[in-house]
């Protein structure tokens, strides 16, 4: 039985090289010579990635973690998410259910 679409889910682009550090974490597409620092919540963003998720889930999840109201974070997380597109860091797929 085929599964049902889902909304489209975020994730981490493969290859991308990472540096974590005090100022936060560095991010290096394959293609680019320079890197996209992630400070303050950005490096709780990128470790969302790594799970992947829809906007409505990551915002969920990162409103969770910090005790922020949820509508305040995706649209905060939009933004930052359509960063992170544009410098080749994160993609999005089609979602779906099993």
């Amino acid at each position: 039985m085929a599964g049902r679409p889902g909304p489209a889910r975020w994730r981490r682009r493969a290859g991308v090289l990472e540096r974590r550090g005090p100022f936060g974490v560095a991010l290096w597409a394959p293609e680019h010579d320079e890197p996209l620092v992630l400070a303050g919540t950005g490096p709780a963003v990128w470790d969302a990635l790594a799970v992947g998720g829809s906007d409505d889930e990551l915002a969920a999840a990162l409103a969770e973690a910090f005790g922020a109201d949820p509508r305040r974070v995706a649209a905060d997380l939009a933004a930052t998410l359509e960063v992170l597109a544009r410098a080749g860091l994160a993609e999005v797929g089609p979602g779906g259910r099993p």
